[in-house]
């Protein structure tokens, strides 16, 4: 008589199939959060492309690019292209002869094109706006900055001008403005001069709505060098590269330090941080950028452009 041997894997071969399937999923993992991160960082690259292209459609209106910020406690850049991005209705709710802290709560709101997939998701900064004088204005946070050239104030990030004031002290209405920067005072080449990029901003950072002119580490951030040149070290008295570290903050007793983390730009892509031109063009900065292209860059009729393939 033939004996019968049971059927079934035996422990030894459930263990080795078990650690051969272990094993492909170690190797798959890493394949399959670099195809995750390489999505996200498509996105984040199409939604600078949408605000540069609000921008271009804002240009194409007022013959000037949005400034900044109108004023301080005014509308900032993300308000201004807000009907060139398809969010007429918020825009529509918003006066921009008022303040920021005079606005309806439904003059803003958290966009999806302010936020970079591998930083942060839609509402999870809060739902208020800044408050000041007792006063809420609208909510709306964002991981992308403009440009402010070398220092702040400066550049593409100049202040509206107003034209014309009434009201009272505290509320006061400016009637009109007019914008300072066009096209053809971009004498150093629109594909030569970074618009907006990606913000350093790190975990648990008190962060500012971007649509208030009041707070302007929510808005704008600086990039390159200023201040004098130290003829032994060749360093300058200020020196802004892009953030290497994305949980970089200053301590005390250094906050004052080159106006501490706020300065920066940076994100959380791996070894590059994305930028919009001012001609539209999307480019990602090596991390590493030398300080004196970031400079250049950033500046826009100082006469040095940059010879770089992006």
């Amino acid at each position: 008589m033939r004996s019968k041997r049971p059927c079934g894997f035996t422990l030894v071969e459930l263990l080795v199939v078990i650690a051969i399937i272990g094993v492909l999923v170690g190797l798959l993992l890493p394949a399959v959060q670099a195809a995750r991160e390489a999505a996200r960082r498509m996105q984040c690259s199409n939604n600078l492309k949408q605000l540069s292209l609000g921008c271009h459609m804002f240009h194409d209106t007022n013959r000037a690019l949005p400034s900044t910020m109108l004023a301080d406690q005014w509308a900032t850049w993300a308000v201004l292209i807000m009907p060139y991005i398809e969010q007429g209705n918020s825009y529509n709710a918003w006066d921009l002869r008022l303040t920021y802290y005079a606005q309806p709560a439904n003059a803003g709101s958290d966009l999806p094109v302010f936020h970079c997939p591998s930083h942060t998701s839609v509402g999870q900064r809060g739902t208020v706006g800044n408050t000041r004088y007792g006063t809420t204005g609208p909510p709306g946070w964002s991981d992308y900055a403009a440009s402010w050239g070398a220092i702040r104030y400066d550049d593409i990030g100049a202040m509206a001008r107003a034209k014309g004031f009434s009201g009272g002290p505290v509320l006061r209405s400016i009637i009109n403005w007019k914008h300072p920067t066009s096209f053809g005072s971009i004498t150093d080449g629109t594909s030569n001069t970074a618009l907006i990029g990606e913000m350093h901003q790190f975990p648990g950072a008190g962060l500012s709505v971007v649509y208030n002119g009041d707070s302007q580490t929510a808005h704008a951030r600086v990039m390159g060098r200023s201040g004098t040149r130290d003829p032994t070290s060749g360093r300058w008295t200020i020196e802004t590269p892009l953030q290497k570290d994305p949980n970089f903050r200053l301590q005390p007793p250094d906050v004052s330090d080159a106006q501490a983390y706020f300065n920066f730009f940076g994100s959380k892509h791996t070894g590059v941080c994305q930028f919009a031109f001012v001609d539209g063009s999307i480019h990602a900065l090596s991390i590493g950028t030398d300080i004196e292209v970031l400079h250049r860059l950033s500046q826009r009729d100082d006469g040095l452009t940059v010879n770089i393939d992006l």
